[in-house]
């Protein structure tokens, strides 16, 4: 009877991460209920690096980009899976990983349900700020670093890191890197703490092992991902967009100035749940350890210093914090903890029950107006036809082309590419903000148009609070004069230009 009951509880928990890692994915239009998913920016771009993948292409060789390889491998394993939907099977999973080591962190400590509590309150008082549609880099980091942080924390609560979890440790240090560098702070972070620690009991010895099983591990990813590169001729191209790039990315006087660093510090450390963290744990060291050696002001320190890892490029692209979520798990156990020992068990309960309805009402709130939004239209909102300049922009190129000729997009705006399976002629598809970042991007943008001769270009309308490309939009003007393209359609968006006697070709619009 005992087992039957624990296993019922198992069964509901299963039950309760499964359901609230569906609900939160369904905010990602690349979900099985949007037939032709219109992306954002970002993700509209590692769309578009799989589609060149998938013809054959390497990342940063064959089309730029900035983030790292290993998030183009899980779009092109997705979009080999559905070309529109099975990137979301990924994020869906990753989000459901994520759950699941939240709570079982929060296992470390409490019983079930209020496991459950604290797993929906550290994800939905942050998610709906983060998440941001889903299918960005964080996404595929959240699992990796949800994992780091149950076994470190484990660690200091008298659990054995063997040297099976220092390999995987390893494993997701590296793929964390492999996705954005920035992100890697807990692997930074806690395992030179532990073998301090360690060493400080005198069990140095001890040491060699662990160190040896977390370098094997990410060694090894890293070595696959480096011959996949090479032996695509990608590696050095690799090394220039993801490192170079990226460090002239984030030194940008404008974008990465110190007044934005600053601001965008202020923006994600104010968000609920990581302020009430920043709370709790102050509380922790000040009136209660009051040692500043604690591991509640370690854990006090490494928030502090994944909040400055994110804000090093001075943007506040919500997306950033969601590396952050796993984190909160620990400082609301505190204060669960905190309550139940000063409050009486019957207040408590009821306590429990009101903070969970407030929680539902703050913090679901405007995930259920998104997702009432979104079933209401059936989805039509986040379906790129739904955006008639678009989709009419798209029929045009699919009148006027065929799936194996180029074409170029002047501007920031990926999905084309993708939502009419024409590749981009030139490594850059996009050249906002990047040719701005690195002057060399937009002339070698400009040499591949010579080069590759689209058989039509896309110009992006320039809205009238975007900054203006000037010299780039002057040089776009001087080439599709040069190069005879003339303007044979325009909507309120876009502008197409095709080369004089391409002709027309007889096609299906989406």
């Amino acid at each position: 009877m005992f087992m039957v009951e624990k296993l019922a509880k198992r069964n509901a928990v299963t039950g309760f991460l499964l359901v609230l890692s569906l609900l939160l994915a369904l905010a990602n239009p690349m979900n099985p209920l949007v037939e032709w998913p219109r992306t954002l920016t970002d993700q509209s771009v590692f769309r578009t690096v799989a589609m060149v993948m998938q013809q054959g292409g390497m990342p940063y060789l064959d089309s730029f980009d900035h983030k790292g390889p290993l998030l183009f491998v899980y779009y092109y394993w997705g979009m080999n899976l559905s070309y529109n939907h099975g990137v979301w099977l990924f994020c869906w999973a990753s989000l459901l990983i994520t759950l699941v080591f939240m709570y079982r962190t929060a296992r470390l400590w409490l019983a079930r349900p209020q496991s459950c509590l604290v797993t929906a309150a550290g994800t939905l008082l942050t998610l709906g700020k983060f998440y941001e549609q889903g299918g960005l880099t964080e996404d595929f980091a959240m699992p990796y670093i949800a994992m780091a942080l149950y076994f470190f924390l484990g660690y200091f609560q008298g659990r054995k890191l063997s040297a099976g979890k220092w390999f995987l440790l390893g494993w997701a240090f590296m793929s964390v890197a492999l996705l954005r560098v920035n992100m890697v702070v807990p692997f930074l972070f806690f395992p030179p703490l532990i073998w301090l620690k360690e060493i400080w009991a005198g069990k140095g010895r001890l040491l060699i092992k662990p160190v040896l099983a977390f370098a094997a591990g990410l060694s090894l990813l890293g070595a696959f991902v480096a011959y996949w590169l090479w032996q695509g001729n990608a590696l050095t191209a690799c090394l220039a967009d993801y490192i170079q790039f990226n460090l002239a990315y984030s030194a940008d006087p404008e974008r990465a100035s110190l007044k934005n660093k600053i601001m965008s510090l202020v923006y994600f450390a104010k968000q609920p749940a990581i302020l009430l963290s920043l709370v709790v744990l102050a509380d922790r060291c000040l009136l209660t350890v009051k040692k500043w050696y604690s591991f509640d002001c370690m854990y006090v320190l490494y928030i502090i210093l994944a909040l400055l890892a994110i804000c090093i490029s001075g943007q506040q692209y919500g997306h950033y914090g969601m590396v952050l979520i796993p984190c909160t798990v620990y400082p609301l156990v505190l204060l669960l903890k905190g309550a139940a020992a000063t409050i009486s068990r019957q207040r408590l309960r009821v306590w429990l029950g009101l903070l969970m309805a407030s929680m539902a009402l703050m913090a679901v709130m405007p995930l259920t107006k998104q997702l009432y939004g979104y079933f209401k239209t059936g989805y039509n909102l986040r379906d790129v036809r739904a955006d008639k300049d678009c989709a009419n922009l798209l029929n045009e190129i699919v009148r006027r082309t065929d799936e194996q000729d180029r074409i170029s997009v002047f501007g920031n705006d990926n999905i084309i590419y993708v939502a009419s399976n024409r590749l981009p002629a030139s490594v850059y598809s996009y050249q906002f903000p990047i040719a701005n970042v690195d002057n060399r991007i937009g002339e070698k943008y400009f040499a591949d148009l010579h080069n590759n001769r689209p058989k039509i270009i896309v110009v992006v309308r320039q809205k009238a609070t975007a900054p203006i490309f000037s010299r780039w939009s002057k040089k776009m003007v001087d080439f599709l004069q040069t190069e005879c393209y003339n303007e044979v359609y325009s909507n309120d968006k876009y502008i197409i230009y095709e080369q004089q006697g391409s002709g027309e070709t007889d096609g299906r619009g989406i």
